[in-house]
C-alpha cells in the first residue's frame, strides 16, 4: 500500500461539501471572509496545519460548492464569485508553499490510555 502523505490525509478527511440552498449565497461568501480571516489568523500563529486546512476550506467552498446552489447563475453572484476566484488563485500559491512544510510533519500520536491500577 502506498504511504499517504499528510497533507493529502488532512483534505481527504475534509471533502468536499454539500451545497445548502436554503443557506443564501450571501451568507457563503461572509462565512468564506471568514475563513479567510481565521487562515489570517494562523498564519500570524505560525500554525501550519490549521492554515493550510482554513485555505482549503475556502478555495473548496468557492471552487467546488458555491457553484452548485440554485442561486449561483444570477448575474450579481457571478461578480461576487469572480471576486473571490481571484482570491483563490493567491490561496492556492500559499497552499503550495505550505503543502510542504504540513507533509514535512507527522500528525500527534494519541495518548496511551492510563493503565488501570490493579486493586
Amino acid at each position: 500500500m502506498l504511504a499517504q502523505n499528510y497533507s493529502n490525509k488532512l483534505t481527504a478527511k475534509e471533502g468536499i461539501r454539500p451545497v445548502n440552498n436554503i443557506i443564501s449565497l450571501e451568507k457563503y461568501y461572509k462565512s468564506c471572509d471568514g475563513l479567510l480571516n481565521q487562515a489570517a489568523l494562523y498564519e500570524l500563529g505560525g500554525d501550519v496545519v490549521n492554515h493550510y486546512v482554513a485555505l482549503y476550506r475556502f478555495t473548496s467552498i468557492v471552487l467546488e460548492t458555491l457553484p452548485k446552489h440554485k442561486s449561483f447563475r444570477e448575474e450579481q453572484w457571478q461578480r461576487v464569485h469572480l471576486k473571490y476566484k481571484q482570491k483563490c488563485l493567491s490561496c492556492m500559491d500559499k497552499m503550495e508553499v505550505l503543502k510542504a512544510d504540513v507533509n514535512a510533519l507527522t500528525p500527534a500520536l494519541p495518548a496511551p490510555p492510563p493503565r488501570a491500577i490493579p486493586p
